[in-house]
């Protein structure tokens, strides 16, 4: 997010119904409320415990803490009793908010790569709402507008493209906040991904039979 180290005048803003908001086109954080943490956990696999014993009766309980992915995740459960009778079960259970972006980012990018960055911005609600969107990047110059606002119908999703000129840098972090216009529904996010030099990987081999040792100079 933006550091500012001058005063500088805000109006016309309410701490307890906005966290996230822009004064003068500077993106502004409020801690004090909102679910405006950012996520940054992102991992294929929530929970995982290979040996759990239950009750006599055959009911247990679990409890872990759910990554930053919004999706839907799946629950599998495999059973086996000391008379060896097995089973299994399934369920499904969905992770959401009512505002959330959604970028579509690669595995990774390559110094001095010039991409588009399609960000999807979905509203689960029944109304349409206005959102405004701001990405900061670490390890890359940002060749398009930074903040956008965009319409977003009820129950559906709209894109923003970004271009991106990555850096010489060991990795790129992009952070996306999303904020309702005029209401206090926000989503931040934060992905990092790795950066690999512009080189071509070269291999070369020489077979053959030597009787005595030898050496091959090969060219790097």
């Amino acid at each position: 997010i933006e550091d500012s180290k001058q005063l500088t005048r805000v109006y016309n803003f309410e701490t307890e119904k906005y966290h996230t908001y822009f004064a003068d086109g500077i993106y502004v954080h409020n801690d004090k409320g909102g679910d405006s943490r950012p996520r940054s956990a992102f991992v294929d696999t929530a929970y995982w415990n290979g040996l759990f014993e239950t009750g006599s009766n055959g009911i247990g309980e679990v409890r872990f803490t759910l990554p930053d992915n919004l999706t839907t995740w799946v629950a599998l459960g495999k059973t086996i009793t000391k008379n060896t009778q097995v089973g299994e079960g399934e369920n499904e259970f969905v992770v959401s908010k009512d505002l959330f972006a959604r970028p579509n980012l690669p595995l990774f990018v390559r110094v001095g790569d010039e991409m588009e960055l399609p960000v999807n911005i979905q509203n689960t609600t029944a109304n349409p709402l206005r959102a405004k969107i701001l990405l900061k990047s670490t390890g890359a110059k940002i060749l398009s507008e930074s903040v956008r606002e965009v319409d977003v119908p009820a129950q559906e999703s709209a894109v923003t493209l970004y271009k991106l000129g990555i850096d010489d840098a060991k990795n790129l972090k992009l952070e996306f906040s999303v904020s309702q216009v005029g209401g206090k529904l926000v989503d931040n996010l934060v992905h990092t991904i790795p950066v690999y030099p512009a080189l071509t990987r070269h291999t070369t081999i020489v077979t053959g039979v030597s009787p005595s040792p030898a050496s091959l100079a090969l060219d790097t």
